[in-house]
């Protein structure tokens, strides 16, 4: 009974062994991976903006429309375990602002968080306590009104000109049936006095979003209020895009103007 005990032991120590050996292994690889690409991306990030974005392997093509010439890429790169997010926006082809960021995996060991912060360090600002800073330029471009003429003083709703924030357009979403992020935000600044100011805003589902909140409140515009208004969404209609909506859990593209009628229609 005992022999059979003792090498049972024996055979659970050596799977643990062989499975404990085989993790760290592959972690060795993922380090060598990120730590080898991040010395890359410096060499390129010394060299140029272009460069830098060329190592990134930046999908230029696969820009999102935000209408009036502005366009955006929203998306990532990963290695072994870390990634690089970007967020990079266009003005007629011209690269107007981005946004890079990383981050250093908390659950490492310091010694491994330091090697990570020693190589980051070369790009990004990288605190003591391993947190990085985003590298990222022209950020206030983010937050301009697509009509300069129509300024809004009031900096509480910056961030819903913000194309970097989410635009995903719908209330309730995912198996949680969540609030989006965005639509918590609108909701709580919403009002007639800036719903026109947001009608120009760079994110589309805030535009959308305020379209939605003028048809469900037309009594409390003015003729004045609602001519304005109306030729805006004028203006929409003819800067047409796919946008991304949310429904329950499922996510998918729906035109900017069918959206639009299926407003006007439901009021």
């Amino acid at each position: 009974m005992k022999k059979t005990l003792y090498i049972s032991i024996f055979f659970i120590f050596n799977i643990w062994n062989i499975s404990y050996s085989q993790d760290s292994e592959k972690q060795k690889k993922y380090i060598e991976k990120d730590t080898s690409f991040i010395s890359e991306l410096k060499k390129a990030y010394d060299v140029s903006c272009e460069d830098f974005f060329e190592k990134l392997e930046i999908p230029y093509r696969k820009r999102e429309n935000l209408g009036f010439g502005y366009q955006i890429i929203d998306s990532g790169k990963g290695l072994g375990s870390i990634s690089f997010d970007y967020q990079i926006l266009f003005l007629n082809d011209e690269i107007l602002a981005y946004n890079i960021s990383t981050e250093i995996n908390e659950n490492k060991s310091d010694r491994i968080k330091k090697l990570y912060k020693d190589k980051l360090s070369g790009i990004f600002e990288v605190d003591e306590n391993y947190k990085v800073s985003p590298l990222s330029s022209d950020m206030n471009k983010i937050y301009i009104s697509l009509n300069p003429k129509k300024e809004f003083l009031d900096n509480t709703v910056n961030e819903l000109m913000n194309p970097f924030f989410s635009r995903t357009y719908g209330t309730m979403c995912g198996e949680a049936m969540r609030t989006l992020d965005n639509r918590k935000l609108f909701d709580q600044f919403i009002c007639e006095e800036n719903c026109e100011y947001l009608l120009y805003s760079m994110n589309p589902a805030t535009r959308i979003m305020s379209i939605e909140f003028y048809y469900s409140n037309l009594n409390k515009f003015n003729k004045a209020q609602q001519k304005i208004i109306n030729l805006r969404i004028e203006e929409l209609k003819n800067e047409p895009l796919i946008m991304e909506i949310c429904s329950g859990c499922i996510y998918s593209g729906k035109s900017s103007n069918k959206i639009i009628s299926e407003l006007a229609n439901s009021r």
